[in-house]
């Protein structure tokens, strides 16, 4: 199908706010770095936001990603519908992905994803997601929709006076000198 103004109909499905989420959660580079290393395959010369996936028994492998001029998907597999040999989505169809799209986007002007109102950014601890205190680590800058910005505190990275020469928690005998202040990150148990 071709894309014309008279074939389209708009029906609003999110608000432009969550839109706009999903798209900086899906083209942050910084977040994909744990799984799939600073230089993937999902990161072209442009914001662009990527999905990939596999099933479980290798049978598929797919990367969908789009930039606010062109969406593109790709689907690895076997014809036959054999599993191929532990061939994930990030290894198989993103570097097909990521080459078709800095090929067809090469002459195009860089576009950012359009920001729309209704949206405020907020430092927050990165370990917990809520409001940093002066125990945090790392902070970063996230975005939010209007009024869901945390207001509870990190209670990841807490303090503890630990007695150095047990290296456990200081009691009262403890020598004052001998007691450090350390901060461990607890997480909740879910």
């Amino acid at each position: 199908e071709e894309y014309g103004p008279q074939s389209v109909q708009t029906k609003e499905v999110l608000r432009p706010e969550v839109v706009y989420l999903i798209n900086d959660i899906l083209s942050d580079n910084g977040a994909r770095i744990p799984a799939f290393g600073a230089d993937n395959q999902l990161q072209l010369s442009r914001p662009a936001a990527v999905k990939t996936g596999t099933t479980n028994d290798w049978r598929d492998a797919w990367t969908v990603g789009y930039t606010p001029q062109l969406v593109t998907g790709v689907w690895v597999g076997n014809s036959s519908g054999e599993p191929m040999k532990n061939v994930p989505g990030s290894r198989g169809a993103a570097p097909i992905w990521h080459d078709i799209m800095e090929k067809l986007l090469a002459p195009l002007p860089v576009v950012q994803f359009a920001e729309p109102a209704g949206l405020e950014r907020a430092e927050i601890c990165s370990s917990s997601g809520l409001l940093p205190t002066e125990y945090c680590p790392r902070r970063r800058i996230e975005v939010f929709i209007k009024g869901t910005a945390p207001v509870a505190y990190d209670d990841v990275n807490r303090p503890f006076r630990i007695c150095n020469p047990s290296g456990k928690l200081a009691t009262i005998y403890c020598p004052p000198d001998q007691i450090e202040e350390k901060v461990f990150q607890i997480y909740p148990p879910e």
